[in-house]
């Protein structure tokens, strides 16, 4: 038999192995030992980790390495050349957690608005097997900065946990930031499987790497709350958008057919002209009324 075992970072035990690598190879034994006759290769899914744009530029022909600057922050790798025409791969796992900067993700949102600004069509962000944790508060406050030149409110920049003092109306801009990176297909690539928010979600699981929980729970009513706030804000503008697009649909029903009534009633105006039928006659081609014929017209 042939198996092909493959594996990620993405699930490893807390008291197995610690690497991806190494989970494959514990597959690869205990395989072999209950059939070792099987033919048993390994294939290890990259999860967008640190050397993860290297090792795609090296093994993908016509890829072009470079850097993206992110303001204050280190410059982070970046891939073009690979996939359609205008795409770009952008290595951010060591700013997705706010290693040594202190800004969270503010600095990879610098980097995606100066990648979108030089006409990236696709954008791939690789974020690794971490991930922030102020639900992407500050690649927010980045991109609304950098995109439209806003000033985002004090609370998408600080502690998350002071979130919870975000209202709807500081994130009014939010729509029209849509709309302007609307021309880029974003993806993530994340060895990942933990949603931001929820008991299983990422505040919850900070417990077990020695936050307090007191802690862990204030994290986790902030980005709820910056997660809903900003669903509401989205929500409510789809919403509106759509009422208008009715409105103005049922406006052109309403005014095609006003235009056909009014010409409806030119034509029946024309009928009655002298020789139509209301005056004992009939209208005939180009409305050239048709005079009846008299007792002593017959044609001969």
């Amino acid at each position: 038999m042939h198996v092909l075992l493959v594996a990620d970072g993405s699930a490893l035990p807390a008291d197995g192995p610690a690497s991806a690598g190494a989970l494959l190879a514990a597959a690869r034994t205990g395989w072999g030992r209950w059939a070792p006759d099987d033919e048993r290769p390994g294939l290890l899914v990259g999860a967008g980790g640190p050397g993860w744009a290297a090792a795609l530029a090296a093994g993908v022909p016509g890829a072009r390495p470079g850097t993206v600057p992110t303001g204050d922050g280190p410059a982070l790798p970046v891939v073009r050349g690979v996939g359609e025409p205008g795409a770009v791969h952008l290595e951010g796992a060591a700013l997705a957690t706010g290693a040594g900067t202190g800004e969270g993700t503010s600095p990879l949102g610098t980097a995606v608005a100066r990648l979108v600004a030089e006409g990236a069509s696709a954008l791939t962000v690789a974020l690794g097997e971490g991930g922030p944790h102020d639900g992407g508060a500050g690649l927010l406050a980045a991109l609304g900065r950098e995109v439209l030149g806003v000033a985002p409110p004090a609370a998408l920049g600080g502690d998350p946990a002071g979130l919870v003092d975000l209202r709807p109306d500081d994130l009014r801009w939010l729509p029209d930031l849509r709309l302007a990176l609307a021309g880029t297909a974003l993806t993530v690539a994340a060895g990942t499987p933990v949603p931001l928010v929820g008991l299983a979600g990422a505040s919850a699981r900070l417990v077990a790497r020695g936050v307090p929980a007191a802690r862990a729970q204030d994290l986790e009513r902030g980005l709820a709350h910056l997660a809903r706030t900003a669903a509401d804000v989205l929500g409510a503008d789809r919403a509106d958008r759509a009422d208008r697009a009715d409105r103005a649909d049922r406006a052109d029903r309403a005014d095609g057919a006003d235009r056909a009534d009014r010409a409806d009633g030119a034509h029946r105006d024309g009928a009655e002209a002298p020789g139509a039928p209301g005056a004992g006659g009939t209208v005939g081609p180009g409305g050239r009324p048709l005079l009846p014929l008299g007792a002593g017209d017959a044609p001969t």
